[in-house]
């Protein structure tokens, strides 16, 4: 069952990356195209749950009329499947709001990043986790939580304060060694200019270790000149030497001086202010105008969220412009436990002209809801676990306007 469940998160993680690598052109392509070799290579294994773990409640009909239909399974192995709850002897369901059965454990998330490390020979990850003002204090939650590696890789939150490896700068890191008792070193890089070229030599020890455990490094005053030297040791006696920097603050991508290969598991940048909002400041409609599925074709999405009888209430539907609603959904939604940042829905098929074809089904997922920086009645939905607005979008994020544009 675990595995199946790091095949699916790592799944939807590596869609997001590919988004964001062409979106920016960026390098994070590279972690793709070594995320989906793991991926395959995992598949292969043989997993002795595989033939009586897979859920039996219903799962979404399909439907030749469907505007999503070209990204949606035509068997029972569709999206909405994998997130029913499991039943007890008498039949009821055991999820209760609050349970979170989609997000992972801070041991699981990082069993399943060497998991990948393992499969595709990589011998440390490495993420760029942001841009820190300030002092440690109570911790970088908030960063952590803003940024998506509460959800994704929450044994980043669990990393105590002294595996916090300081030096000038304002870059924070984190470095995931493949191995539990790997050897980890870090340095100072010193950067000095001789006869027009400039060198790199390293200076006073910043951190040893020999569990291999994660650390976070906060590091380079100038986001184009490194001023840490990292070095992680397998127990084989291979090793990968490396400079952490980013290209770019914008888009997160890792840039390091190495010739082995790191795995970058940096969290995707969402362009959004970062604001988590109210339920209160999300209540009314909200419409995106310019959602495609996979084969490029155009979809209009509507939310809307509302109370009733006490309750958070939301409804979703889409269809094509111009259309009425091909399926309309309504139902719950709810703040995340281990996530305040991750807002939940429990929908149920409950209008739209697909009613005609097929029978109620439920619509469950996590996503991420944050104020656009592109205008203050807009609002950026990332899908992080479960059930996409948006079929074959798993990890996508898409803009909805306050009211009917």
């Amino acid at each position: 069952m675990m595995k199946k469940n790091i095949l699916f998160r790592a799944l939807v993680l590596l869609l997001a990356v590919c988004l964001a690598a062409a979106l920016t052109g960026c390098g994070a392509l590279n972690a793709y195209v070594e995320i989906s070799n793991a991926l395959e290579a995992m598949n292969e294994t043989d997993d002795p749950e595989s033939s009586t773990d897979a859920p039996q409640s219903s799962s979404k009909p399909t439907d030749e009329n469907d505007p999503q239909s070209s990204s949606k399974p035509a068997d029972e192995n569709d999206p909405q499947s994998s997130f029913q709850p499991e039943s007890d002897s008498t039949g009821d369901p055991q999820q209760t709001p609050g349970d979170n059965e989609f997000l992972i454990t801070a041991e699981d998330s990082l069993e399943e990043l060497r998991m990948i490390m393992q499969d595709s020979d990589y011998l440390a990850a490495i993420a760029f986790i942001g841009y820190i003002e300030g002092p440690m204090g109570d911790g970088y939650g908030e960063l952590f939580r803003q940024n998506g590696y509460s959800f994704w890789y929450p044994f980043v939150e669990e990393i105590p304060y002294d595996r916090l490896v300081e030096t000038d700068g304002w870059e924070m890191y984190c470095i995931v060694p493949r191995d539990e008792d790997a050897s980890v070193a870090v340095n100072q890089w010193l950067m000095r200019e001789y006869g027009g070229q400039v060198n790199g030599s390293t200076g006073n020890v910043l951190y040893r270790s020999e569990s291999g455990e994660p650390i976070l490094l906060l590091c380079n005053i100038d986001a184009t000149v490194p001023n840490t030297d990292v070095t992680v040791t397998a127990p084989d006696g291979s090793w990968v030497n490396f400079h952490p920097s980013v290209t770019s603050y914008s888009d997160g991508t890792i840039r390091v001086n190495t010739s082995v290969e790191l795995l970058d598991f940096t969290v995707p940048i969402v362009w959004s202010t970062g604001e988590q909002l109210a339920f209160e400041q999300l209540q009314g409609s909200w419409t995106c105008w310019d959602a495609l599925t996979p084969a490029g074709d155009p979809l209009v999405c509507s939310l809307t969220f509302y109370q009733e009888d006490g309750a958070d209430r939301v409804a979703y539907g889409y269809g094509v412009p111009e259309s009425e609603f091909y399926e309309f959904f309504t139902g719950v939604c709810y703040e995340s436990d281990q996530d305040p940042s991750v807002t939940l829905f429990e929908m149920e098929l409950t209008g739209g002209v697909a009613l005609e074809d097929i029978e109620p089904y439920e619509f469950r997922g996590a996503y991420r809801i944050e104020a656009s920086q592109d205008s203050a009645d807009a609002i950026i939905v990332t899908h992080m676990d479960g059930t996409p607005l948006v079929y074959g979008c798993e990890g996508g994020s898409f803009t909805f306007y306050r009211g009917n544009g």
